[in-house]
């Protein structure tokens, strides 16, 4: 969670331990774990769940690398708020 400590375009309230009522982002990366290059980013307010958005996120970011690099193989890295039958479905669907 990155807190803006003001008003900032997008934010909203969450939860943040060490300061309460804050607003903030809750954003989401795409990156390349084995370089840490970052290859998206989609800023969320931050009072959305770990998981919201996720699925079309990480469907876009593999649409987007299968079209620069069709050949890549493609490993997803997801946490356990990530994790859920629908989205290994699809992915399992788009040949990851």
């Amino acid at each position: 969670m990155l807190s803006t400590c003001r008003f900032a375009e997008g934010t909203a309230v969450g939860f943040n331990r060490r300061k309460k009522g804050q607003r903030s982002y809750y954003p989401l990366f795409c990156t390349v774990a084995q370089t840490g290059q970052a290859l998206d980013v989609w800023h969320r307010p931050g009072n959305v769940h770990d998981s919201n958005g996720a699925e079309a996120f990480i469907l876009a970011c593999i649409r987007e690398v299968r079209a620069i690099a069709p050949r890549a193989t493609i490993e997803v890295r997801m946490d356990s708020a990530f994790f859920s039958d629908a989205i290994v479905s699809r992915l399992e669907s788009e040949g990851g």
